[in-house]
Parts: structure tokens; sequence; C-alpha cells
């Protein structure tokens, strides 16, 4: 990022007005740092300057894994996954509610946070997601869920941290130039976000935070020290 995007984004930091965000925008696609077709996705997905600056986009799929998919695609492979992670750790208190003695699901997000930190490898990160599949896998009873809404979550939260797991584990395989096999970085980060929601308390609600931090990974934006967002640790 030049110093003019830079200073425009300090200035829309401190003033939070719609016209700086506008001219932060306009600078940041100019300047080669932000591609049209992600500005184009955040207006797609509800953002007002983003609306202004380019034509609307087709309207986006109703169906909720859709509309975070495509999404994705336009971020890299460590962006995708610390927005499939971050979505995964919010999820996991709806685990810990009724399985606090089985870690395997915050196993998974460890080798997460681990991978993207550059200390996990890529057989463990794909462990980790295979123990978390099986934690799933071992709460799912035909007679508890979904009439368990407590149970059901809890469910959701493993196989959301399984998902954002194996999200690290295809973007792993992918940076060393194997097959991902089963699937892709960016259908992990869909279901992961799916399954998120479907852990909380309101989803509707845990929905709209992750459209908001999606488009913020978008828009590239980072904090007022100029960092770039990172997941807090677990």
């Amino acid at each position: 990022m030049d110093s003019e995007v830079k200073l425009l984004e300090k200035r829309w930091h401190e003033s939070r007005t719609f016209e700086d965000e506008q001219r932060f925008l306009i600078a940041a696609v100019e300047s080669g740092f932000l591609s049209k077709e992600r500005v184009a996705f955040a207006g797609a997905l509800g953002h007002a300057v983003s609306q202004v600056l380019l034509p609307p986009m087709t309207p986006l799929p109703e169906h909720y894994r859709s509309k975070i998919e495509p999404g994705s695609r336009l971020l890299s492979h460590s962006e995708a996954v610390t927005f499939a992670l971050e979505c995964a750790m919010r999820a996991m208190p709806a685990w810990t509610a009724v399985r606090p003695q089985d870690l395997r699901p915050a196993k998974a997000i460890a080798a997460t946070q681990d991978w993207l930190s550059g200390n996990a490898t890529l057989e463990a990160v794909a462990g980790a997601a295979r123990g978390a599949d099986d934690a799933g896998v071992e709460t799912d009873s035909p007679d508890l869920v979904p009439g368990n809404l407590l149970l059901t979550a809890g469910l959701s939260a493993a196989v959301a941290a399984s998902h954002s797991a194996h999200a690290a584990e295809y973007a792993a395989k992918v940076a060393a130039g194997l097959d991902p096999g089963l699937g892709d970085v960016e259908e992990c980060v869909g279901w992961t976000a799916k399954f998120a929601s479907d852990a909380a308390i309101n989803r509707d609600q845990e929905r709209n935070w992750q459209i908001e931090r999606l488009i913020e990974y978008l828009l590239k934006r980072t904090d007022t020290r100029g960092e770039a967002h990172a997941p807090a640790p677990l």
C-alpha cells in the first residue's frame, strides 16, 4: 500500500465518514491495492460506499453458503482461512457447553491458528481436522439431534471447527503443489460460516457479523495500528 492510500485509510479510521471511506477506496483501487472485483462483491453484500463506487453486481443467491463461497474466492488463502477460523472460534462455546471434556474441535482450531502462523505442518492440521470430524460424528445421534437444541448447536460448532481446519489443510496442499482432493479452500470456508452460524444463539445476528467481517477482508481493511486483521488467541 502506497503512502497516499495509507494516509487516506488513516483519515477514514479517524473520521469514520462516508466521504473519507470513499476517498480511501477510490485510491486503493486506482493504486492496485484493491481489485474492482473485491469492491463490487462488497457492494453486493451490502457495503454502501462500494455500491456507490461501482455498478451493482448480479444479485447474489439467497442460499447463504452460496454467498460466502464466491466472496472467499476473491481472498488470498491466508485471508480466507483466517476468516473461517474466526467464524469457528465464535462457535466454540456451543461445543464446550455440551462436550467440555472433548478437546478435539478446540485442537482443530489451535492447529489452524498454528498453520496460519507457520507453526503447523500439513499433516498436523489434517489430523486435527479429522479429529474434529470424528467428534461431530460421535455426537450426532438421531435420537437427540435436532430435538436437543443445545446438542445440535454443539454439533454445528464441531463441524465448523473441522471445516476451518480442512480449509487450512487444502490451502497447505495447494501451496505444496498437491491435489487438495475432496474439496477446496473456499468450499470449506462456506461450510464453516454456515455451521458456525447454525451454532449461534441468534443465527441471523451471527450471519450479519460474518457478512460484515467478510466485507472487511474483501476491502483489506487494517486497524489503526496498520496491522492486518488477525484472530485473537484461543
